[in-house]
């Protein structure tokens, strides 16, 4: 007949796990934080990822709110000199396509042009889009951090920094980090269970 165990074991058995868990769970949330700062979702990896250095956001977030339509113009014009200039191009060369068409009577040469301004048209398309997508993702962080109000650049800091909960990749580093907590948790518990002779 096998032993009743004793109440003291079971009691300390379920405190080390209680206590396993909560570590893993507190540990995990407190370092995927830590990681979420770095490397998630917040508006200040944001606008880092879209060229505006975090030492530099709220210098930039004050120009933004002075004058909006300012500071894109100028972010368009430090940001995509080269897709400007690319623009600028394509609709001198559709300017140039359209007078020679004006003056084309061959239907394939006719054909070819009407091609090539179609081709020059869906290529000055994208590259608006890629500013406009750019420009609007600058907007909408400047605005995320400007929703919760702020005085001093600490205010901004910590806001700038505040995870999106809605964030997928945010609770996929937060659940992934968790994981590992509990692991190593787990491997501590199990040496120190093995080295302290409670297993043989």
């Amino acid at each position: 007949m096998a032993e009743p165990v004793s109440t003291t074991i079971a009691v300390t058995w379920l405190i080390g796990k209680i206590a396993l868990w909560a570590g893993g769970v507190g540990g995990g949330i407190y370092l995927g934080k830590k990681v979420v700062d770095k490397f998630g979702d917040t508006p200040a990896n944001n606008l880092n990822k879209l060229g505006i250095d975090h030492q530099k956001q709220w210098e930039e977030h004050q120009k933004w709110v002075a004058d909006k339509n300012k500071y894109i113009e100028e972010k368009t014009d430090e940001f995509f000199k080269t897709q400007k200039d690319r623009l600028k191009s394509l609709e001198e060369e559709n300017k140039r396509l359209a007078q020679s068409l004006e003056n084309e009577n061959d239907p394939k040469k006719r054909a070819e042009i009407l091609e090539q301004i179609k081709s020059n048209k869906v290529e000055m398309t994208d590259i608006r889009k890629e500013i406009a997508d750019h420009i609007n993702q600058i907007n909408k962080n400047f605005t995320e951090i400007g929703k919760k109000g702020f005085a001093t650049l600490e205010q901004f800091q910590a806001h700038s920094q505040s995870p999106s909960l809605s964030s997928y990749k945010n609770w996929g580093i937060i659940i992934v980090v968790m994981i590992l907590v509990i692991m190593v948790l787990r491997f501590i518990h199990g040496f120190l269970k093995k080295t302290l002779g409670g297993e043989k």
